[in-house]
């Protein structure tokens, strides 16, 4: 009888310690897979992004270089009129205003204090005073614009939430903006970015997934 009390508590050790080791193994290899899964979805997030603000910013530097284009006329057709310039800019205007890229993007330009120059696809903003619009997190989006683009010559990006059509809510939109000097024009360009933050979502939801499995394999 005490030969089976020792080995019962022989057993008994021998059972809880593997009990733990496999704890240990199981924790370490949950936190394996989401350390590994956190690093993947933050490695797609940073990608995406850079491959949207490198194709925005190439995007709008085209649109400063066609707005260039009708700037070097004053010179080159001896241009001196104010009415002559007027025509000169309008005409510019029209070509940014019917440029668009994948999806429908667009381009709108808007001056350093906030005026709304051209909007391509919201015209009963031009000309009005914007610097006072906010998005719904109250970022005053057109004046941080004119802000990034009159401190760097190569423009910047810019975060914020704005009306998507078909969706009852602003979504969150990336745009690039760049100043052409001469003329104090802010041309900007976005994208929605929903779809990157939706593959984000997704990828999170597979890794909550995998790890769920994982504890249904080993206890159920």
């Amino acid at each position: 009888m005490k030969n089976i009390s020792i080995k019962f508590k022989l057993l008994l050790i021998i059972f809880f310690s593997m009990a733990f080791v496999s704890f240990i193994v199981f924790g370490f290899s949950i936190k394996t897979i989401y350390d590994l899964s956190n690093e993947k979805i933050e490695s797609y997030k940073m990608e995406a992004y850079k491959n949207a603000e490198l194709s925005l910013k190439n995007y709008v530097f085209m649109a400063k270089e066609t707005v260039n284009t009708f700037y070097l006329k004053i010179d080159k057709e001896n241009i001196k009129t104010d009415t002559e310039i007027k025509q000169l800019k309008n005409e510019a205007l029209n070509i940014i205003k019917n440029m668009k890229y994948e999806n429908g993007n667009y381009f709108w330009i808007n001056d350093s204090n906030a005026k709304m120059i051209m909007h391509s696809v919201n015209p009963s903003l031009n000309g009005k005073d914007l610097s006072s619009t906010k998005d719904p997190t109250g970022k005053a989006l057109f004046v941080e614009m004119a802000n990034i683009a009159n401190k760097n010559a190569k423009g910047g990006i810019l975060h914020y939430k704005w009306p998507k059509p078909g969706s009852d809510t602003a979504q969150p939109k990336l745009s690039y903006v760049m100043k052409f000097q001469p003329w104090d024009w802010v041309i900007g360009t976005g994208i929605y970015v929903d779809d990157i933050e939706n593959n984000i979502l997704s990828m999170e939801e597979k890794v909550i997934d995998e790890i769920l499995y994982l504890i249904f394999q080993i206890f159920i």
